[in-house]
């Protein structure tokens, strides 16, 4: 069976005919620029009566677009909408490992190493040696509930009430067969802001403490709400 669905799939694959495609797009200010304008990108996405338009080579493409470097262009509908984003759960290993290396430009083995090190402990000046981080190996995004209520308390007192919702997040895990032996990855004491211990660390540890801070606090937080615009241009 698990031959025949190979042998199947491959076909498809040899079958499988690609299709040129070209986009094209266009920057655009107001007809008089003024030191408030940006300047912003619009996409060409077809006609005026809704018709999707598309370019199958590059003469299509160039014959398309020196046409509309000479046309004039003007906005015939602009709509917006709220969205909301509900924050991300805290880390697990894999998604530790795709932040760093998206923010920070860390390897996976950089910050497993640089995590190792934050979580058997470094000192802190007053608390000595301290673990600042729990176990770094974990597919888990479950938090300790005393871990959540911190959180919430640093969120009230550094950003404001406002900035919490109504009920505790709590994460359900969403990798098949997660290993709820340990935590998600999260400081050990919220209170332990990344900036009160920036002396003690190096630049890497601080700046992967952070990350670890920063997402275990922003986990806890309101949605995000943003204003979602999208504008129709006619050429």
């Amino acid at each position: 069976m698990a031959l025949k669905i190979i042998v199947d799939r491959e076909r498809e694959i040899q079958k499988f005919i690609p299709v040129e495609y070209w986009t094209i797009e266009a920057e655009l200010t107001k007809e008089i620029p003024t030191t408030k304008v940006i300047p912003f990108r619009a996409m060409l996405i077809g006609f005026i009566d809704g018709t999707k338009l598309d370019i199958h080579n590059r003469e299509e493409a160039t014959e398309i677009s020196d046409e509309l470097k000479q046309a004039s262009y003007s906005v015939i509908k602009v709509k917006t909408k709220k969205v909301t984003r509900q924050p991300a759960p805290p880390f697990i290993t894999s998604t530790l490992q795709q932040e760093a290396w998206r923010k920070l430009h860390f390897s996976a083995k950089q910050t497993m190493a640089i995590a190792q090190q934050l979580y058997e402990g470094l000192p802190t000046g007053d608390e000595g040696r301290v673990g600042l981080i729990t176990y770094m190996r974990t597919d888990s995004t479950r938090v300790a509930r005393s871990a959540i209520v911190e959180a919430r308390e640093v969120i009230s007192n550094k950003y404001g009430s406002q900035f919490i919702p109504p009920h505790a997040r709590f994460f359900i895990g969403r990798v098949k067969g997660a290993q709820e032996a340990h935590e998600a990855i999260r400081p050990t004491k919220i209170r332990r802001e990344p900036s009160l211990i920036k002396s003690y660390l190096t630049a890497a540890q601080f700046r992967l403490y952070e990350l670890i801070w920063k997402r275990m606090v922003a986990s806890q937080m309101s949605a995000a709400l943003f204003d979602n615009t999208t504008v129709d241009i006619k050429a």
